[in-house]
């Protein structure tokens, strides 16, 4: 094993091993080892440097993608001191996801080119610049000032877009271009090893576009948008309908007490099962200690439990403690309750805020707002409450799409008549706006039809292909289990039209 003194003046040893792992990826050698690089036969080891001292190291282990970086290291750009060379200053900065991408730019002859510490994050992240997953941008601000052009050779996947948006939303639009990578290829490095440097530079020096700002674009323009998943129900032909897709916002009602809560909670309880999916509720009118930890039980326990039993009193028996605890267990790791102070009230405001911090701590996917009258409106002296609610409803709308979750409003109807009993309401029934309709992605309603028997009309779907066509499913509703169990002879039977009002 051989050492290389690094431009921090520091002898590092560096292996055959991690010299063939740089070779096998095309990478330049010479390039990587004045850069620092150094590693064992087990692993890669990139130092970063700033203002010529070294402030943490990141580890890769040579068999597997398994990164690691030093206890208390400084968050920063690997490479940072190309910022503030003031020999490169007329070059454009390049920012990659990963180290090895960087390195292959480097390969190319882009020398002013940066990593990003910690690579892509799942889902977007707030405005906020303190943001901890974008902290490393805090520091350089001032470095990054007169960098009159940004490249950001993310990699092209769902998360790599993520964060191209989020750093050209943090770095400025205006000066941020995006690359486009050769066929078959997801990032520089793959270029590198499929196309050689030509790749590069071909993708860098021709393919790169501006971000676009405003205006009117051609279609070759623009950056392809983050792919959103997309969820089944595991409720039989019910999944022809709906399924549940991050970044929509969606509106439930009916009449107050033909279901729409039961419904929800049903879903969401698939969806923490099926999908590890995580859900906040802001239920105003559920007490997260008695009314949804019970109801949550009962449906564990006839999903895992071996059906739910229940005391004298109607509380649900578990067999022992060990299996009360795996039932809590679940709960706390799939559920998040917003239940506000005595003296605080829920604002749309509020709501949201709250809810963003859950979401950034714990990757919460579902947000159910239950029930929308129970919310604190507070409507402006020379306001509508029509112009309140479409507000509102604006906010949950760009709230969905830029958190990347699925937001779910459950809302009563502005007046309940006697015949909306007996024949299901529409979406424009319900309070103060049309907008509750015209605006959503997702639009159901639940109606109860006999004792026990719950129609559920899927009436709006913004988008068929991906989310359902609407139709309605009828189900049978078991209080005892909290579960919906959709009627066999409704499997395989598609309505196109919806029941007359």
């Amino acid at each position: 094993m051989s050492a290389v003194t690094t431009a921090a003046g520091v002898q590092e040893p560096v292996s055959n091993e991690m010299i063939r792992f740089l070779e096998d990826r095309k990478l330049d050698t010479d390039i990587a080892l004045r850069l620092g690089v150094h590693g064992t036969h087990e692993r890669i080891t990139f130092p970063f440097i700033k203002g010529g001292e070294v402030v943490n190291n990141k580890h890769r282990r040579l068999n597997e993608k398994n990164f690691f970086q030093d206890a208390g290291g400084e968050k920063c750009f690997w490479n940072y001191d190309v910022i503030t060379d003031r020999t490169l200053a007329h070059q454009p900065l390049i920012i990659t996801e990963g180290e090895c991408d960087a390195l292959a730019a480097a390969t190319a002859g882009f020398v002013r080119v940066v990593s990003c510490p910690d690579g892509a994050p799942t889902q977007s992240l707030a405005d906020d610049q303190h943001s901890r997953k974008y902290s490393f941008l805090d520091d350089a601000y001032d470095d990054l000032l007169d960098v009159k052009e940004i490249i950001l050779a993310t990699d092209d996947d769902g998360p790599g877009q993520i964060l191209r948006d989020d750093l050209a939303k943090r770095l400025g639009k205006g000066r941020c271009k995006w690359v486009r990578y050769p066929k078959g290829c997801k990032d520089l490095n793959d270029a590198l090893m499929k196309y050689g440097v030509a790749g590069v530079k071909k993708a860098i020096e021709e393919h790169s576009k501006w971000m676009p700002v405003s205006g009117v674009y051609k279609m070759s323009d623009l950056p392809p948008s983050p792919s959103r998943p997309t969820y089944a129900l595991g409720m039989g032909a019910f999944d022809d309908h709906m399924k549940i897709r991050l970044g929509d916002f969606a509106v439930w009602s009916g009449v107050p007490g033909h279901g729409k809560s039961s419904a929800v909670n049903h879903i969401c309880c698939k969806m923490a099962d099926q999908h590890s999916l995580k859900t906040i509720f802001a239920s105003f009118e559920q007490n997260p200690q008695d009314d949804h930890r019970e109801n949550l039980e009962i449906w564990w326990l006839e999903e895992h439990g071996g059906g739910a039993n229940f005391t004298p009193g109607g509380v649900p028996r578990f067999k022992d403690d060990a299996q009360r605890q795996q039932c809590h267990a679940w709960i706390d790791r799939n559920f998040f309750f917003l239940y506000p102070d005595d003296d605080e009230f829920p604002t749309v405001d509020y709501i949201l805020e709250r809810v963003a911090t859950v979401i950034l701590r714990h990757d919460v996917n579902i947000v159910v707002i239950d029930p929308w009258n129970e919310v604190e409106h507070e409507v402006g002296n020379k306001q509508s409450t029509h112009e309140y609610t479409s507000l509102a409803i604006r906010k949950f709308k760009k709230f969905a799409k830029k958190w990347g979750v699925h937001l779910i409003i459950v809302a009563h109807p502005t007046k309940i008549k006697a015949e909306m009993r007996d024949k299901p309401i529409t979406l424009y029934d319900i309070a103060d706006t049309a907008s509750w309709a015209n605006r959503c992605d997702l639009g159901v309603i639940v109606h109860a039809e006999s004792d026990g028997i719950m129609a559920v009309l899927v009436v709006k779907s913004r988008y068929h292909r991906k989310i359902g066509k609407p139709g309605v499913k009828r189900f049978q509703f078991t209080p005892l289990d909290n579960h919906l169990r959709i009627l066999p002879e409704e499997e395989g039977v598609f309505f196109e039209k919806f029941p007359k009002k």
